[in-house]
């Protein structure tokens, strides 16, 4: 068993140097990963470290985190325990539970450290049995890959995820390990153990292989997922224009070829996933919409929405009323405490030109777009709704574009000056300004 580990765990490591953490509960599976892990690194050099999450679901937890100290120790293994808090028990506690641990061992480590966590082949076979029941596609019914890294760049690496249950139990009664037993594992409230102690023991019991012949069937499955990923990924790479996502070129592929790309999409996004329901109203109201038409399609905290036949995503978008701010000559404004993103924004002009602005009162609004407006290098001028049409400006955006006025009347648009403001006052040249800004705006006047 420690050569098999030894040659994952080599496969993944990307030197002597990188910090080995292991994911230790306690039970019987970590505390193999632990006894393997620290015989390598007692060879290799590595260093490493053992991270007890504890979740307080148990009135053991705290004996169990006092075993885990107390194994570490004896190993001379750094030891570090960590609270969850705000997990009740219920319907979702498995996934909360779960999702709670990643953040903390994402939060207790950086990207130099490969996390070792103990799932083995019953474990992959029950997650398999799991997402099917929830009617998964091929992603989740690739059920756990092997390595895997997150949105914080934290590493994952399941080593044992080949070996069975047994020879791991096998292998710890051979060493005379210490380890703890879970009382909840006997719950059949939660579905991975009606899984365990119920439905997979009659399953091994009619078919003696079903075990290794699941095992396969996952293996294929994750095999095609992967060069679906490829295939999809080149795809994907001619579709996405800029922060969208361009509707006229998905609509060039099959239905199913739609699904897939834009589930791929989202996912780099690292936004929610929608539902099949709410994939399917996604392709109904924005791929196959009428070429003026402006559908919202939204899913927990995520907006699908649609302008110029792009698709567009906001995650967690606020709606913020913007205040009119008085601005001086000179002085830098802060708009970043009005808003996240929208920077700073300043006014200046030539010092003989500076004292006879003194006495203008500048304004920074984002509404009145039915003002008018004329670009340098433009012949005519026009409200300012019209420019953020040809500008390709999404409307929902348009309102956190700073407008510099003088009473009612716009000098500036972000960092473009009014021409017929800079003519009338023989200001061309002599007055700037400037919006720094950390918003995707690419097209003119916006641009940095």
């Amino acid at each position: 068993m420690l050569e098999q580990f030894q040659d994952v765990l080599k496969s993944y490591l990307e030197s002597n140097k990188q910090v080995i953490t292991v994911a230790y509960s306690g039970g019987v599976d970590s505390t193999v990963l632990l006894h393997l892990a620290k015989a390598y690194c007692d060879h290799s050099g590595n260093p490493l470290r053992a991270i007890y999450i504890n979740h307080g679901l148990s009135t053991n937890s705290d004996t169990w985190q006092a075993h885990c100290q107390s194994q570490c120790n004896q190993l001379n293994i750094e030891f570090t325990a960590a609270q969850v808090k705000g997990i009740e028990e219920g319907q979702g506690i498995e996934a909360a539970a779960r999702s709670a641990r990643y953040e903390k061992l994402a939060e207790l480590t950086d990207a130099n450290t490969l996390i070792l966590l103990g799932q083995h082949a019953d474990d992959q076979i029950e997650t398999f049995f799991l997402q099917l029941l929830r009617g998964a596609g091929i992603d989740g019914l690739s059920a756990m890959p092997v390595y895997k890294q997150d949105n914080h760049s934290r590493q994952y690496l399941r080593p044992l995820l080949s070996l069975a249950r047994g020879d791991i139990e096998e292998y710890a009664d051979t060493l005379s390990l210490k380890w703890i037993e879970d009382e909840s594992n006997a719950d059949n409230r939660f579905d991975r153990n009606y899984l365990r102690n119920q439905v997979l023991p009659l399953l091994k019991q009619r078919w003696p292989k079903s075990q290794s012949t699941i095992a396969r069937s996952i293996g294929h499955i994750a095999e095609h997922r992967d060069l679906l990923d490829m295939q999809a990924d080149k795809t994907l790479a001619s579709l996405i224009a800029g922060e969208s996502l361009d509707l006229g070129l998905l609509a060039m592929y099959e239905t199913a070829w739609q699904r897939v790309l834009l589930k791929k999409w989202l996912k780099k996004l690292t936004v929610a996933q929608p539902s099949s329901a709410q994939l399917q109203q996604l392709l109904l109201q924005c791929v196959d919409a009428r070429e003026d038409s402006t559908p919202v399609v939204r899913w927990g905290s995520v907006e699908a929405r649609l302008f110029n036949n792009k698709l567009y995503i906001l995650s967690d978008w606020p709606e913020v009323s913007l205040p009119t701010i008085s601005i001086e000559i000179g002085r830098t404004l802060n708009l970043d405490s009005y808003r996240r993103g929208l920077g700073e924004l300043s006014i200046n002009a030539s010092s003989q030109n500076s004292h006879s602005l003194q006495s203008q009162r500048f304004e920074v609004q984002f509404e009145g777009f039915s003002r008018k407006f004329k670009p340098p290098g433009e012949r005519f001028s026009k409200p300012l709704s019209q420019w953020f049409k040809i500008w390709k400006v999404p409307p929902w955006t348009r309102g956190l574009v700073p407008l510099v006025c003088i009473d009612d009347t716009v000098v500036s648009v972000g960092n473009a000056i009014n021409e017929n403001v800079s003519n009338d006052n023989d200001l061309l040249g002599d007055f700037k300004v400037e919006w720094k800004h950390q918003l995707h705006y690419k097209m003119f006047p916006f641009e940095q």
